[in-house]
Order: structure tokens, then sequence, then C-alpha cells
């Protein structure tokens, strides 16, 4: 008696595990699609090499969009029911919520370098460049922001007590 009511609040944990991962998946790839965008607008700007600021906002962009595309993988795997040992693997859940807040640390960052060189009124950087490099920026901005709830989850992972 005592096996058939365990069963079901295991049933409701799974559920609930699997809407996580889902919303983690669901997260990642807006993560990585706002990532690739604001690389591309920064990437097609004239002469943004010349400007420090925007080549610190394009290595973000880069780096964050290079490790939502390796997440989404490996969450998409875990989806797929294979490799699901991996993601309790206590190393990968580590470097996940590090590389989750070192991410979201070059975003923030780049981003407000970038805000900060097209709200100077420096006549060396001209309008096209501020108003691609503020899209840029915006865009980096909205991937911060949606960086957030991973870093939760991720933080959850974590702090969560472990059931032997």
């Amino acid at each position: 008696m005592a096996t058939e009511s365990a069963q079901p609040a295991r049933g409701i944990n799974d559920s609930t595990s699997s809407c996580l991962i889902i919303t983690e998946l669901v997260l990642r790839v807006c993560v990585g699609f706002f990532t690739l965008i604001s690389l591309c607008i920064i990437g097609s700007a004239p002469d943004f090499d010349l400007e420090a600021a925007f080549n610190y906002l394009l290595a973000a962009a880069v780096l964050s969009f290079l490790y939502s595309g390796a997440q989404i993988v490996f969450v998409g795997i875990h989806v797929g029911k294979c490799w699901t040992i991996l993601r309790a693997n206590a190393c990968y859940i580590y470097f996940t919520i590090s590389a989750d807040l070192v991410c979201c640390l070059l975003l923030i960052s780049g981003t407000a370098a970038a805000f900060g060189k097209t709200t100077d009124d420096d006549p060396s950087v001209y309008d096209k460049l501020k108003g691609l490099a503020t899209g840029s920026a915006v865009l980096a901005l909205i991937a911060f922001i949606v960086m957030i709830p991973l870093m939760v989850l991720s933080g959850r992972r974590v702090c969560r007590p472990r059931l032997s």
C-alpha cells in the first residue's frame, strides 16, 4: 500500500522535472536566437572594429551564442532521454552554473560598454554605427534578461537535496 501512494508523488516530480527541462530548452533557444541576431547586427556594422566597446560586445555575443548552442545540444539530448546521467553529474552541474554566470556577466558588461559608447557625443562614431550598435546592445540586454531564469534553474540543480 505504501508503494502505491509513493508512486504518484514520483510521477508528479517527474512531470515537474520534465517541464523544467523543456523550459530550460526554450530559454536557451531564446538566448541563442537573441545573441545570434545581436552578433549579426554588430558584425554587419561598417567600421565596428575601430571601437573597443563594440569589439567587446561582439566577443560577448559570440561566446554566449556558442555556449548556448552547446547547451541546447545537451538539453535536447536529455529531452530525448539519451545521456540523462550527464546532467546528473556534479561536474556538469557546477560547470553549467559557472558558465551561465560568466555568460550573464559578459552580456551585461558588453551591453554596458556599447551603450556607453553610443551615448557618448564622440564625433568619431557616426550615426549609422551608433544605431546598429544600439540595436545589437538591446538584443544582448534581452539575452541577458532571458539568462537570469536559466541561472536560477542552474542554481536549483546545485541547491537541490540529493536523494539516494
